[in-house]
Parts: structure tokens; sequence; C-alpha cells
């Protein structure tokens, strides 16, 4: 299949929809862990909090299986023919380990809720509620728990790589690679990172 020049319109609009919504989510499960019974954030007291917290998870991991396997069936645009290859291996593996984290962090958060003595439910939006996946295991919920937090830390520290690195491409290297994501890319501009092959 042919390489584009650009990310098509529907990609670029979910990876900043996401971005977004994947950043408001880690800073709102900081939150969330901070609070008790009675506290509220956002107006929302804990149980709701933590429902929105999971249901927006839940659904960020499903949009993120989809865009790997898009990304698997339908190559990204290419990077700069002359882009060294030690940078192009850098950059695919930052980018399948963002995948890989947006879709393991709530399965991860499933499983630790699943195995909770509290069996508090998820209902994914108030409208469907997931089943348990496992018995009640504190020693499982405690790994699980410690996991998913480890995974956030994991997933904050890929993302300023992630956006150091776009920057970089941007302001330093100037060579169309950040604009092949951004709607109001300059013309001609993504065209010069056309080359044999993509990371993004």
């Amino acid at each position: 299949m042919a390489r584009r020049a650009r990310y098509a319109g529907v990609q670029i609009l979910l990876h900043w929809t996401m971005a977004a919504a994947l950043l408001t989510l880690l800073g709102f499960g900081l939150a969330i862990g901070r609070m008790g019974f009675g506290d509220t954030v956002l107006g929302l007291g804990l149980f709701e909090a933590y429902q929105v917290h999971k249901s927006v998870g839940l659904t960020l991991g499903l949009l993120a299986l989809a865009r790997l396997l898009f990304r698997i069936v339908w190559p990204p645009p290419a990077l700069p023919r002359d882009m060294p290859r030690p940078t192009r291996v850098a950059a695919a593996v930052n980018h399948y380990a963002l995948y890989c984290l947006m879709i393991a962090m709530p399965a991860v958060g499933w499983l630790m809720v699943s195995a909770s003595p509290l069996r508090v439910p998820t209902i994914v939006f108030g409208l469907v509620e997931l089943p348990h996946l496992t018995a009640p295991d504190e020693a499982l919920e405690r790994a699980m728990m410690r996991l998913h937090g480890a995974l956030a830390m994991l997933f904050a520290v890929l993302i300023a790589v992630h956006v150091i690195a776009a920057l970089k491409h941007a302001v330093v290297d100037r060579d169309g690679v950040l604009d092949r994501m951004l709607p109001w890319a300059r013309r001609g501009s993504a065209r010069r990172a056309f080359g044999r092959s993509g990371a993004e």
C-alpha cells in the first residue's frame, strides 16, 4: 500500500482528542486516588468519580486497540529519508509502547477492581455493567494497584518523550514530521517527511 504524506483526518482527530482525554484522565486519576469518603472532585463523589475514570479509561483503551490495528493494516506516513535508523527505531518503540500502555492500563484497572473484596461494580457511563474478572483477592488487588500506578508513571514519561521529540522535529529539525499530524500543516511541509518508512 502506498504511503501517504499526512495522516487521515479521522486519525488526526482521534490523536488530539485522545491525547487531551488521556492527559486529563492521568490528572483525574491522581486526584481521585487522594479522595476519601465524603470528598468530591469536579462535583463528583468517590463512587461517581471512579465510574467516570473507569468508563473513560476503558473507552480510550478500546480506541487505542482500534488505532493499533488500523496502524498495522494501513502503515503511517513515512519519515524523512535522511532520518538515522536508531532514531526511526526509537520512534517506533515509543509509539508502540504508548499504544500498549493505553490498552494495558484499563485492563489492569479492570482486574484490580474485580479483585477488590468491596466488589464495587464497573458501570460504563451508567449504561453497561461489566462483569468482574476474578474472585475477590486482596493480594491480587494490591499487586494490580501497584502495577496500575507504575504503568501510569511510565506512560507520563513516554508522553513527555513523545512531546519533546515532536517539538524537536518542529523547532530544530524542521523536517515536516510534526506537520503530518497537524490539521493546519503548511502546504508542502508534510511532503518533505515522505521517505522510505514511517514510525508514527
